[in-house]
C-alpha cells in the first residue's frame, strides 16, 4: 500500500511540474510573439528609410551628373573660343606689319607675306590637329558619359534587386520565426503527449498492482469469481447496462452455482434462493417436529416419573 502513496504523490507533483512548465512556455511564446511584431515594425520603417535614402541618392547623382555635363560643355566651348582667338590674333599680326611705298619694299612685303603664308599651313596643320584631338575629346567624353549613365543604371538596378534580396531575407527571416514557432508548439503539444502518457503509464502500473493485490487477495481468501463472460455492445446508450458483472464467493458456493447448471449469474443466483427457501422451510418444520417430540417425550417423562413415585409410596 505505501506504493499506491508513493505513485498518488507523484502524480500530484508531475500534475503541478507541468502546470508550472506549461505556464513558463505560454509566456515564453507570447515574448517571442511580441518581439516578432516589434521587429516587423522596425523592418517596416527601416526599408522605408532605405527607399527615402535610395531616390534621395539617385536625385543626387542626376544632378551631379547634370552639373558635370554642363561644365565639360563650357570648358569644351571655351576651348574652342581660345582656339578661334589664337588663330585670329596669328592672322592679324601677320597682315598688320608697316607697308613701303617703293616697289622694293612692296616686292619685299609681298616675299615676306608669302614666307608668312608658307608658314600658315603649318599652324593650319597645329590647328587641324588640335580640333582633331577636341574631337577625340568630345568622343571619349561622350563614351564616358553613356558609360557613367549605363554605370548609374547598373547601379539603381543592382541596388533595386539589393533592397529586393533584403526583402526577401526579411520574408525568409519572417517565415523562420513563424517555424520557430511552430515548432516550439509542436515541441510542446509532443512535450505534453509524453507527459500524457507517463501519466497512462503510471495509472496503468497503479491499476496493474491492485490487480494484482486482488488476485492475491482472492487467493489468500480461497474465493472464487464468477460471473457473466457475454459482453454487449459498448456502441450503444445500453452500454453500462450491458457490462460484464462479476462476484466474488466461496468455493463452496461456486461450486454449488456449478451445479445449478449453465446461465447467467442472476438465474443461478434466483435457483440458489429458491433452493436455499424450500431448505430453510423443511429445516423449520423439521425444527417444528422435532420440538413436538421434544414436548411429547417430556410430557411423558413427567408422568412416567409421577407413577414412579407413586409405585414408590
Amino acid at each position: 500500500m505505501e506504493n499506491v502513496g508513493n505513485i498518488g504523490s507523484r502524480k500530484r507533483v508531475a500534475g503541478n511540474h507541468y502546470s508550472a512548465e506549461e505556464q513558463a512556455l505560454d509566456q515564453i511564446a507570447k515574448e517571442a510573439e511580441s518581439r516578432l511584431v516589434a521587429r516587423r515594425l522596425a523592418r517596416a520603417e527601416a526599408r522605408e528609410i532605405r527607399m527615402r535614402e535610395l531616390e534621395k541618392q539617385q536625385k543626387e547623382l542626376e544632378e551631379n551628373a547634370d552639373r558635370q555635363f554642363t561644365a565639360e560643355s563650357g570648358m569644351e566651348t571655351n576651348s574652342k573660343l581660345q582656339v578661334n582667338r589664337t588663330v585670329s590674333a596669328g592672322v592679324t599680326s601677320a597682315g598688320n606689319r608697316p607697308m613701303l611705298g617703293t616697289s622694293a619694299s612692296f616686292q619685299s612685303s609681298r616675299r615676306g607675306s608669302e614666307d608668312s603664308i608658307d608658314d600658315i599651313p603649318g599652324q593650319s596643320m597645329t590647328l587641324r590637329d588640335l580640333r582633331q584631338e577636341l574631337k577625340e575629346l568630345e568622343e571619349k567624353f561622350r563614351k564616358a558619359m553613356v558609360q557613367n549613365a549605363q554605370s548609374d543604371n547598373e547601379k539603381a538596378s543592382l541596388m533595386y534587386q539589393v533592397e529586393l534580396l533584403k526583402d526577401k531575407i526579411e520574408d525568409m527571416d519572417e517565415a523562420y520565426a513563424l517555424l520557430q514557432k511552430e515548432h516550439k508548439d509542436k515541441h510542446r503539444e509532443c512535450e505534453d503527449s509524453k507527459r500524457d502518457m507517463a501519466r497512462i503509464q503510471q495509472e496503468l502500473n497503479y491499476n496493474r498492482y491492485l490487480l494484482e493485490e486482488r488476485d492475491k487477495m482472492i487467493q489468500e481468501h480461497g474465493l472464487v469469481m464468477i460471473g457473466d463472460d457475454e459482453e454487449g455492445d459498448d456502441s450503444g446508450p445500453t452500454a453500462v447496462a450491458n457490462t460484464v458483472k462479476k462476484v466474488l464467493v466461496s468455493a463452496d458456493v461456486a461450486a454449488l452455482l456449478g451445479k445449478a447448471g449453465d446461465g447467467s449469474l442472476g438465474k443461478a443466483l434466483t435457483l440458489y434462493d429458491n433452493s436455499y427457501g424450500i431448505w430453510r422451510n423443511r429445516l423449520k418444520a423439521f425444527r417444528t417436529k422435532c420440538e413436538d417430540i421434544y414436548v411429547a417425550s417430556f410430557q411423558t417423562y413427567r408422568e412416567l416419573a409421577v407413577i414412579i413415585v407413586e409405585l414408590d409410596e
